[in-house]
């Protein structure tokens, strides 16, 4: 293979790991695209504070009765968010799964 040629491939390959490497811009909660409907639907007093980053998260099965609330994660299956143990998960891989 030629000098030129073999410059031009590595420079090629070169640009692609350089472009791979720049930081992509992960989701936020200011910025998602998602909101859970059953959240959104409910009164202002019953939604979750501080809101957890299920609440934008695809990958979550928001329920609601009169009495609860609760955010089970179909990824960790677990559930991530009750009223009665109201503990906010504020960052999450799993909402980086649900884009794909």
């Amino acid at each position: 293979m030629p000098t030129e040629e073999r410059d031009n491939d590595l420079d090629s390959v070169l640009n692609q790991l350089e472009r791979s490497a720049e930081p992509s811009q992960s989701p936020s909660m200011a910025d998602a695209e998602y909101q859970s409907p059953t959240v959104a639907q409910l009164e202002e007093h019953r939604r979750p504070k501080p809101s957890p980053v299920c609440a934008a998260c695809p990958s979550s099965l928001w329920f609601a009765t009169p009495e609860h609330l609760k955010c089970y994660c179909r990824v960790m299956q677990v559930v991530t968010w009750s009223n009665e143990e109201p503990k906010a998960i504020v960052a999450c891989d799993g909402i980086l799964l649900s884009q794909d």
